[in-house]
């Protein structure tokens, strides 16, 4: 039976970083284009992006 760290180690050794880090910066880069490229409202980006309020993602 694999253990469960099993995945998140070998997503780590192939992407470079744990995988919540990788989804934290999928994110924040999807965060940055909309409000690089849309004139939505922080709030609305940051729950579009999947980024959680503003407020913790550093967006305000």
């Amino acid at each position: 039976m694999a253990r469960p760290q099993g995945g998140g180690r070998r997503f780590r050794d192939e992407v470079g970083m744990r995988p919540v880090r990788w989804l934290t910066a999928q994110r924040l880069e999807l965060a940055k284009q909309l409000l690089e490229t849309t004139g939505l409202p922080v709030d609305v980006v940051t729950r579009r992006s999947g980024a959680g309020p503003g407020t913790r993602c550093g967006l305000t």
